[in-house]
C-alpha cells in the first residue's frame, strides 16, 4: 500500500484541496504525529501569550523587591516603619498595609479591576485572583521578612524559564483533549456530509474517515493560529474549525463524488 506522509499531506491541503479525496487511496500510516503537530501549531497563540504573561509577571516582581520597605513578621502581625505602599504593576496590583487601613475588600476591588491582587495585610496576606480568593496567616509564614521576600523573588526570576516550559507543556496537553473533542464534532458533521455527497456509497470506511477529518481540519487549524498570532479573535476555535473543516472537505471531495456517480 503506497503512504502518504504528513507532508505530502501538507502541501495538498494548502495547495491543492480539491485533490484531498487521494488521502482515501494513499493514507497516513498513522494520525497521532498529525495530531500533535496540529495541536502544536493550535496552541502557539496561547503559548505566545503565556510566555509575554510569564515574563512581564517576573519583571514587575523584580521591580518590586526594590520598592517593598523592610518589614518583618512579629507576633503573627506584619511590622514594618513604612506606612504602606501601593504598587500597580501592568500585571498585578500589590498593597503593602502595615497599619491595617486597608481590607480585603479594598484589595477585592482592585482586583475587579482586571489584575490579581496581592495585598501584605496587617494580620495576614490575602490574594485575590478575581476568580478565587485565598487568605495567608502569617503564623505560616514566621520567617517571612523583606530579605527572604527578594531572595524568594530572585529565585522566582532565574526559574522562570523552567516555569515557563512546564506551564506551556502543561497547556499542550490540555490544547490535545480541547483538539480531540473539537475533531470528534468535526467527524461527525463529516460523516453527515458524507451522506449528502456520497449518499449510501461513501468510499471511507472505518479508520479512512478519522484520517480525512483529521486531514480536513489542517487548513482551519492554520488559520485559527494565524488569526491569535494577529490578535484576531473574532472566532472560537470550535467553530472555525468544525466550520472551515467541514468546507475542506467538501472542496477536497467533490471530486471524487462526481467521478462515482
Amino acid at each position: 500500500m503506497i503512504i502518504i506522509t504528513i507532508k505530502e499531506l501538507f502541501v495538498i491541503c494548502l495547495k491543492n484541496p480539491k485533490k484531498l479525496w487521494l488521502l482515501k487511496d494513499k493514507p497516513l500510516r498513522s494520525t497521532k504525529g498529525l495530531i500533535m503537530i496540529l495541536t502544536l501549531i493550535l496552541m502557539l497563540p496561547g503559548a505566545f501569550t503565556i510566555q509575554e504573561t510569564i515574563s512581564q509577571m517576573v519583571e514587575d516582581t523584580t521591580e518590586l523587591s526594590e520598592v517593598i520597605p523592610e518589614f518583618s513578621i512579629k507576633d503573627n502581625q506584619l511590622d514594618s516603619q513604612s506606612k504602606g505602599l501601593l504598587y500597580k504593576a501592568d500585571s498585578f496590583t500589590f498593597i503593602f498595609d502595615p497599619s491595617g487601613t486597608k481590607t480585603k475588600e479594598d484589595i477585592a476591588l482592585d482586583a475587579k479591576m482586571g489584575t490579581p491582587a496581592v495585598g501584605f495585610l496587617k494580620d495576614e496576606i490575602f490574594l485575590d485572583f478575581s476568580i478565587n480568593q485565598m487568605d495567608i496567616p502569617y503564623d505560616t509564614l514566621s520567617d517571612l521578612n523583606s530579605s527572604t521576600f527578594k531572595e524568594t523573588m530572585t529565585t522566582v526570576k532565574q526559574q522562570s524559564f523552567m516555569f515557563t516550559i512546564f506551564i506551556i507543556a502543561c497547556f499542550y496537553v490540555v490544547q490535545l483533549l480541547f483538539f480531540l473533542v473539537i475533531l470528534v464534532l468535526l467527524k461527525l458533521m463529516i460523516k453527515l456530509l458524507m451522506m449528502i455527497l456520497f449518499k449510501n456509497e461513501s468510499p471511507y470506511k472505518g479508520r479512512s474517515i478519522w484520517q480525512i477529518t483529521v486531514a480536513s481540519s489542517i487548513f482551519p487549524v492554520i488559520i485559527y493560529a494565524l488569526l491569535g498570532l494577529f490578535q484576531i479573535n473574532y472566532f472560537g476555535s470550535v467553530e472555525l474549525i468544525v466550520f472551515m473543516g467541514a468546507i475542506q472537505f467538501i472542496i477536497g471531495n467533490t471530486e471524487l463524488a462526481k467521478k462515482l456517480k
